[in-house]
């Protein structure tokens, strides 16, 4: 990656958000790209951020500090601006933060295909969640093509008005300046941007993590007037600048989106909330003043409503709206509580009919196993989403913890989609039909341990199940290898046991125990991994292995450091269960495995790539079940009968 030895510049607006600055610098500090200039420009904040901001500049040298008074977010990213001595010029959100590999790939790409910008998708992180559509995808943009797909919105490509998923070289963007003092400063800036690019390569690959919603925000501050005097002045401004660029279809195209978003605003401001009689009062002058704006635009819109972009309901609703706004009003409240409704109730119900939902449930060896399951329904082509509340509801359950150890995310189904599914809607109607004639869930509970072929043949279904057969995802293996990347922070402790296990010839033993001695789980598991299956798996290894070392990871230390002593045995026990996918990091890098009759080692030997590993598991995995589809080509089952 260091090939290549241009700076990159990279400007942090930073304004009173203490409590989220340390994880921005830290995912900059940690880029895989190390020729970088972290500039934070402290706009006059009020909390300990400055004082944050000088503590890293004293702990690393690639970071500068400006303080400032406050000027706003365009005057902190010029100033900046001013102060890069890089080649290419980025910018962040101070309480945003980026993957390690981002400023790496994208200045590669530039390089790659000889573009002057770089542009990645990013994640939407929400409080309870986080939205990935990264396709992994690269398209090159020749000319004008970037910017006509940035304004005609195309869904496909993530590009925005936004400055940090950009990446470009600082003299490109000479002379550009943000507007001081306005919000929605991206506007014109990111229009002039592409309008001056030769060629634009876009990474669909989310590097960047947006954070929404959090409190205190300039997004988070809703519909107010500074969309009248900041946005659609900006949005005005840059159907200009299309024009004077020589696009005017292109202009056309842009307004009808600006017009469709007026009528938009228009909506929100008359259905906002307001609790005082100034409150009031400021909602109609804002709808009066916006109104103006409408109305004042009225020489454009015969061509934006004949434009590429355009249809002709929002034709319509222009057309009611410039008759009377209150008409306009009682249409928009009438289509959307019963036509809009309708609508999505009959789409809805189609949808259904061809919907897969997989359960996730348990521990993050249960969830990889049902990740896997739904994998491999997106394979088959099927429309296939994650269900992963109901699941977790009851208190003492396992954490979900795809995100954390690998950064996987994917699509939930919606309320009213799993109400349709369950059979599950609490309308007056539907609960006497269900006492009358029954519910008609779409389940689909797995009934038996091995795999089943007619799993894999339904219309429709919620499925139930753990799906622990390598049968039913094999033909995804390298799909899914890829998304088993673990992406999480390895600790100093853990590092250092993966550097132990690199230096000789480790072999991975799980014993799990804990839960596994409760009463009710002791007719399942019990009697399976014994000592005595133990004692035979680890002479079977060291018949087969030379000098093997044997790393033990288990939630009962005392019981293995009673049965396992001797020099060529190490107690793992440096990782908590809040953090026990480390555990399965680490068995994975082990060249030899012997596995309990456990989901989460299954895994620990399975993420092994190497075709020359052993692997020892026992001869049965649940007591009175047949479960001879859990074992993979080339595992060693052997009994832990006394």
């Amino acid at each position: 990656m260091e090939a290549f030895m241009e700076k990159i510049s990279i400007i942090v607006a930073v304004y009173n958000i203490e409590q989220y600055l340390e994880r921005c610098v830290d995912s900059l500090l940690n880029q895989t790209y190390r020729n970088l200039e972290i500039i934070l420009v402290d706009d006059g904040s009020t909390d300990g951020s400055g004082a944050l901001c000088d503590r890293y500049a004293e702990m690393d040298s690639r970071v500068k500090v400006i303080h400032k008074e406050n000027g706003g977010l365009s005057d902190a990213r010029n100033t900046g601006t001013g102060k890069a001595s890089g080649e290419y010029i980025a910018y962040v959100d101070g309480d945003d933060w980026v993957d390690k590999e981002m400023y790496g790939a994208m200045l590669g790409a530039i390089k790659s295909y000889q573009a002057e910008i770089a542009v990645c998708r990013y994640k939407c992180v929400y409080p309870d969640r986080v939205l990935d559509e990264s396709t992994d995808e690269i398209v090159v943009f020749e000319g004008r093509e970037a910017l006509r797909a940035y304004t005609m919105e195309d869904e496909r490509y993530q590009i925005q008005n936004a400055a940090w998923n950009k990446l470009y070289r600082r003299e490109f963007a000479e002379g550009l300046q943000f507007p001081k003092g306005k919000l929605y400063e991206d506007i014109v800036y990111t229009a002039k941007l592409f309008g001056r690019a030769g060629k634009t390569v876009y990474l669909d690959k989310a590097y960047y993590n947006y954070v929404l919603e959090r409190e205190g925000s300039i997004m988070a501050a809703g519909v107010n007037e500074r969309i009248l005097t900041d946005q659609m002045p900006a949005y005005f401004e840059r159907s200009r600048y299309l024009r004077e660029l020589g696009e005017p279809d292109l202009a056309d195209c842009h307004d009808f989106f600006v017009y469709k978003r007026m009528l938009l605003t228009y909506t929100a401001f008359a259905r906002s909330k307001c609790r005082t009689k100034e409150e009031r009062h400021k909602r109609k002058q804002n709808m009066k003043e916006l109104e103006k704006l409408i109305r004042g635009q009225k020489e454009h819109f015969a061509a934006a409503y004949r434009s590429l972009s355009s249809n002709s309901n929002e034709e319509k609703k222009m057309k009611i709206f410039l008759c009377s706004p209150i008409l306009y009003r009682i249409a928009m409240t009438l289509n959307d509580k019963y036509v809009i409704p309708c609508k999505e109730r009959k789409l809805l119900k189609e949808k259904v009919k061809h919907l897969h939902v997989v359960q996730l449930t348990g521990g993050l060896g249960n969830q990889m196993f049902q990740y896997a399951f739904y994998r491999k329904l997106l394979f088959m082509g099927k429309i296939a989403k994650i269900e992963d509340e109901s699941g977790y509801e009851a208190a003492g359950t396992r954490e979900k913890h795809l995100y954390k150890a690998f950064g996987i995310t994917y699509e939930r189904p919606t309320a009213a989609e799993m109400r349709l599914l369950t059979d599950s809607s609490m309308k007056l109607i539907s609960r006497i039909r269900r006492k009358l004639f029954g519910r008609k869930k779409k389940s689909y509970i797995e009934k038996q341990f091995n795999y089943n072929p007619e799993a894999l043949l339904q219309e429709c279904a919620y499925y139930e199940g753990c799906w622990q057969s390598e049968k039913y995802f094999g033909d995804v293996e390298g799909e899914l290898r890829k998304a088993f990347t673990f992406r999480c922070e390895i600790p100093k402790e853990s590092r250092a046991v993966l550097e132990r296990i690199g230096a000789c010839n480790a072999v991975s033993i799980h014993i799990r125990r804990g839960d596994y001695l409760a009463e009710e789980q002791q007719k399942v598991y019990g009697g399976i991994c014994t000592p005595q299956y133990y004692e035979r798996a680890v002479a079977l290894i060291r018949e087969r292995v030379e000098d093997a070392k044997f790393f033990v990871f288990t939630n009962d230390a005392d019981w293995a450091r009673e049965h396992m002593a001797g020099n060529d045995f190490e107690i793992v026990d440096c990782n908590g269960e809040d953090a026990g996918y480390l555990d399965m990091l680490l068995m994975s890098r082990c060249r030899h495995h012997i596995i309990a009759n456990s989901s989460f080692s299954w895994w620990g030997a399975w993420l092994n790539p190497h075709r020359e590993k052993i692997v020892v598991a026992p001869a049965k995995w649940l007591n009175g079940r047949d479960c001879r589809d859990i074992y993979t080509e080339g595992m060693l089952a052997i009994s832990g009968d006394i």
